[in-house]
């Protein structure tokens, strides 16, 4: 469009024919429309510039999607083999909760970005929860005090919690390249945002 504009305001080559230079009052209506064009050129301009982490944010997605399932089995045979051993209340109830955290972080994912633009709440609860999740694996490995979670003993849950430990590791990462990202996803959506407004006009 900017070529376009320039060629009808001073005149040139487009698709092999030869354009003059635009006469005056034909000029002041040129400049009103390119006046007009900025903010929409500048937004086009914007989103362009952010083309790698917004296309990255589709394959990211699907990688969290395809994680989430496998996040939820290991996290319910956790919990299974933590009731079926005897696990205390409160590590029954942690493992329970991983299984909680594990399907909300899925729904969170999903819905980080809407088509009105990014939403924030979202993005914090994505954040959080993905710290309560690491924070209940490391405290059932290695034991915690503010849990009150001890390590667990039972051979066969702490073999799928290791499990569960690496497969989240690269969950996190995945997620981490979201959320570190999350100005620009702003930006690109209130960009958006300008363009479709000014269409009409």
């Amino acid at each position: 469009i900017n070529l376009q504009l320039g060629v009808l305001t001073s005149g040139g080559n487009w698709q092999g024919r030869t354009m003059p230079e635009a006469e005056s009052a034909e000029q002041e209506r040129m400049a009103a429309i390119r006046s007009a064009w900025l903010k929409s050129d500048k937004a086009a301009a914007q989103i362009l510039s952010m083309e790698k982490e917004l296309t990255g944010f589709r394959t990211t997605l699907r990688t969290l999607n395809t994680i989430s399932p496998v996040l939820l089995e290991i996290s319910e045979q956790i919990a299974s083999l933590l009731a079926q051993s005897g696990g205390s209340p409160r590590e029954v109830a942690a493992a329970g909760q991983l299984v909680m955290l594990t399907q909300r972080l899925g729904k969170s994912a999903n819905e980080f970005m809407t088509p009105e633009g990014i939403n924030q709440d979202t993005a914090f609860m994505l954040g959080k929860d993905a710290n309560t999740f690491r924070d209940i694996i490391t405290g059932f490995t290695e034991g915690s005090a503010v849990l009150r979670l001890p390590p667990i003993s039972n051979p066969d849950a702490r073999g799928r919690l290791g499990e569960l430990q690496s497969v989240f590791e690269k969950y996190r990462r995945e997620l981490s390249g979201i959320l570190s990202n999350l100005g620009k996803f702003i930006s690109a959506k209130e960009a958006e945002r300008a363009v479709f407004q000014e269409n009409e006009p």
